[in-house]
């Protein structure tokens, strides 16, 4: 139900760019059953129970579309997530991610989201919390982390996705600076081909 790569923690209340493309080939099954596919998670020792569970930002696809969903900071307890931006996914092409995110545990956090090389951005979010007052950085990670298969599968009993152009940059990058390149990229092969090598640029 698991498999995924996880950078190492951010700063506490840091600034971050990240940029990354993802391929879902061609029959990518829909499901009822949500999966996440790239998580910006609560580093551990987690010191308070209330900060336990989802993360404070994730990518996710839930049926018939890509969603990003953030913490429900209103209601710690009930350990929910709000969805911000949901779209339709597309299968077999590439998908170009940039977020831009200033991590605060107070209300003074910013959440920008742009897609497929847009130069407005999808999400736009100010003044708000984005992380939990723990004292600690949170840490990217990205992989399939598709929840309700500890009880078995679902509609499907396989996911293959792709991942390329990750680029990570501090609050001196920028969108330009972390946006997977306009350019025609090849489809990956079948399963087993070797795609090209994670390029990952830190500022």
């Amino acid at each position: 139900m698991r498999t995924e790569l996880a950078a190492s923690s951010d700063p506490d209340n840091g600034e971050r760019w990240y940029g990354f493309s993802i391929f879902l080939p061609q029959g990518w099954v829909v499901d009822s059953s949500a999966e996440a596919l790239t998580q910006w998670h609560q580093s551990y020792p987690i010191p308070n129970p209330l900060f336990e569970g989802s993360p404070p930002l994730a990518l996710l696809i839930e049926g018939q579309e890509w969603q990003v969903s953030r913490r429900k900071w209103e209601d710690l307890a009930a350990n929910e997530t709000v969805p911000i931006y949901t779209t339709p996914w597309e299968e077999n092409r590439w998908t170009d991610w940039v977020f831009h995110v200033v991590w605060r545990s107070t209300t003074d956090g910013v959440i920008e989201v742009w897609k497929d090389g847009g130069t407005a951005p999808v999400i736009t979010q100010t003044g708000m919390q984005t992380k939990f007052p723990d004292n600690q950085g949170n840490y990217m990670k990205f992989g399939i982390y598709k929840w309700n298969w500890v009880n078995g599968p679902t509609a499907t009993s396989q996911r293959i996705i792709f991942y390329d152009e990750l680029r990570i940059a501090d609050q001196t990058g920028s969108r330009q600076g972390v946006s997977p390149p306009a350019q025609t990229r090849p489809r990956p092969g079948c399963l087993g081909t070797p795609l090209r090598p994670f390029r990952r640029f830190w500022r």
